[in-house]
């Protein structure tokens, strides 16, 4: 469409001068021919990039952040595209390496610390346990992660006061306790925090 006006103008010229009817139909030929070719090539760049742009988000979406999107002409509008999604992957790739980093940092600290820490999800299913929350319960994490709360016998204390004492709550070994209750999120959903220290 951007090329019609052009191919209208030389066609009406053309046809306007004192050329023979050969001439006339093999000039409008010419730029019919032109016309439709330089059209096609537009299309298959612009396609190209869309594709491209569409394959290295479905990537990044796929969490493959290692693909880079080149060979766009520098400074053009695909280039700049380019540059954004190529930024956007190397974003993700650090905040993955950084939240691998402190989820490792968190599971350290948790095992080196003798205070039994423990996680409940939405449904009061334990989804996390510390080697000290284990030696509390007596058994280990493998017997414990996807019990719920009322099995381990935890649930009145996801209830109630955040902070209180307790008296020997897992057999007359474990003596006193404090108890704090807190609440965090962990992929956008609540989950209950028990520290028994």
């Amino acid at each position: 469409l951007g090329g019609l006006p052009a191919a209208v103008a030389l066609a009406w010229i053309v046809w306007g001068q004192n050329y023979t009817f050969e001439v006339r139909w093999t000039l409008a030929a010419v730029v019919i021919v032109v016309w439709v070719s330089c059209a096609i090539a537009a299309h298959q760049m612009v396609t190209r990039v869309l594709f491209l742009a569409a394959n290295l988000l479905g990537a990044l979406h796929e969490g493959d952040y290692s693909i880079r999107g080149t060979g766009a002409k520098p400074g053009s509008g695909a280039d700049l595209v380019m540059k954004a999604i190529n930024s956007l992957g190397d974003t993700l790739q650090r905040q993955r390496s950084e939240a691998v980093e402190s989820t490792a940092l968190l599971t350290s600290v948790m095992g080196a610390i003798d205070v039994a820490v423990f996680a409940f999800d939405m449904r009061d299913r334990l989804v996390l346990v510390n080697a000290a929350g284990e030696r509390l319960i007596g058994h280990g994490a493998g017997d414990l992660i996807g019990r719920g709360a009322a099995e381990l016998r935890l649930a009145s204390y996801l209830a109630g006061d955040a902070r209180r004492l307790i008296e020997r709550p897992f057999g007359p070994e474990s003596g006193r306790l404090e108890l704090r209750r807190s609440s965090f999120r962990r992929d956008g959903r609540p989950h209950q925090l028990l520290v028994f220290a």
